[in-house]
């Protein structure tokens, strides 16, 4: 159940949200939500197309075909991500900023970028074909229009929390 709307993230200023409108390939925008974490650092979350159940019944969790998470920089830098994922990731170029991908045992595939304040994460699940790369290379800020022209992205600024 979501717990924000789409005029929420509009105006929300924290840090540069994105997302890929109300709907992406043919999966609706079903969930929209912002929480915090255990570090009290706030997260938003753009979750299109149904969730399907993942994982055994103490420690699964709903999950939609792609996910848009997004925290502040200083939530999830890169220096962080690269000591946990290093040697499973992949650096990738999107729109003019760094990324990287990783794949978890064929069930999901993991892309995460920084963009001005904002670290962003997408995740897509095995019940769907989307290539995550262009759902990253798609990415357009809650303030615009799905048709507005993607202009690079404007590189990462490290933020304190």
């Amino acid at each position: 159940m979501s717990n924000w709307t789409i005029g929420h993230a509009q105006f929300f200023d924290e840090f540069e949200l994105y997302w890929l409108g109300r709907q992406y390939e043919g999966l609706p925008l079903n969930y929209m939500g912002r929480g915090t974490d255990a570090d009290d650092v706030t997260h938003v979350t753009f979750g299109y197309g149904d969730p399907s159940y993942f994982g055994d019944a103490a420690s699964g969790s709903w999950i939609s075909p792609v996910e848009i998470v997004i925290q502040p920089y200083c939530g999830w830098s890169p220096k962080e991500y690269l000591s946990y994922y290093e040697e499973e990731s992949e650096q990738i170029e999107i729109r003019n900023v760094t990324g990287y991908m990783r794949h978890y045992n064929g069930d999901w595939n993991y892309l995460t970028l920084w963009s001005g304040n904002s670290a962003i994460s997408i995740d897509t699940t095995r019940h769907t074909d989307i290539d995550i790369e262009q759902a990253a290379q798609d990415l357009i800020p809650i303030a615009e229009d799905a048709g507005a022209t993607l202009e690079p992205l404007p590189p990462p600024i490290e933020t304190g929390c």
